[in-house]
């Protein structure tokens, strides 16, 4: 792709390599360091993830991605951003992700943090692009594998869809998925068959603060009987999981959906 340039505008191009990493493993607690990546001139970065378990019976698995962006000439940190994933089971192709977002310093480094109880293998590829992305999107590249310890819904996120489900809960029982990863705004909604109370919850799974903690309440809420119900809400830089629970004294099927929101380009 050719450009122009002028005395502050370095020339375009479609894209230039950065990081194309071997799979690494990461200890349990540990972190690994890609960088600094330096000469980030191009106005975006697109990355792409594959994370996956080396034995079984991770708990906690999840992954804090730090992308740090900083100044070569004073070394001042001029942008962070925290995305927590999770990593496929050991016996599966491991969790897909990719990303886009705008370059925000000519100095990129990024931090690994594996939070679970056993050793990930992550492979990483970055590459910088002269694309315009508006804003950081991080997402799950479908199909999701499975992830030790959590049950993934019926999803398609390069369709819009984070969860759909038609499924029958006992009275006072629940059902807990790990949604694909999206950032941004969502919609969501709840049908029972029957007139039962019900209660829906959504949890980040966001490690950040402190890595291997109990995981971030975003949203509850609680209906009346036989109610259908549902929201917007925006979930955060981190995979996120919902609980939907059937309070009501009989059991039931209940229609979930959980839909991406976005705004038109």
């Amino acid at each position: 792709m050719s450009g122009w340039q002028n005395s502050s505008v370095s020339l375009l191009s479609g894209k230039a390599n950065l990081l194309n990493s071997e799979p690494t493993g990461i200890g349990p607690g540990g972190q690994i360091v890609f960088g600094a990546l330096l000469s980030v001139i191009q106005t975006s970065y697109e990355i792409f993830i594959n994370c996956v378990d080396s034995a079984g019976g991770n708990v906690n698995p999840f992954v804090v991605v730090e992308m740090s962006w900083s100044n070569s000439s004073t070394g001042q940190i001029v942008a962070q951003e925290f995305w927590t994933i999770a990593s496929g089971i050991a016996t599966g192709p491991g969790q897909d992700y990719q990303g886009t977002g705008p370059a925000k310093g000519d100095t990129l480094t990024i931090t690994v943090i594996n939070t679970g109880t056993g050793q990930v293998i992550l492979t990483m590829l970055v590459n910088q692009s002269s694309r315009i992305y508006p804003r950081d999107d991080w997402r799950s590249v479908a199909p999701c594998s499975a992830v030790n310890g959590w049950t993934n819904p019926n999803s398609n996120g390069p369709g819009g869809i984070l969860a759909t489900s038609s499924i029958t809960i006992g009275a006072g029982s629940s059902i807990t998925r790990l949604m694909p990863l999206y950032a941004g705004m969502i919609s969501w909604w709840v049908t029972p068959g029957a007139a039962v109370t019900w209660t829906m919850q959504f949890t980040a799974q966001d490690k950040v603060a402190t890595p291997g903690s109990s995981s971030q309440l975003m949203y509850f809420t609680e209906s009346t009987a036989g109610a259908s119900g549902g929201q917007q809400i925006p979930l955060p830089r981190a995979i996120t999981s919902y609980l939907l629970k059937n309070t009501g004294s009989v059991a039931t099927t209940f229609v979930v959906f959980v839909g991406i929101q976005e705004a038109p380009q």
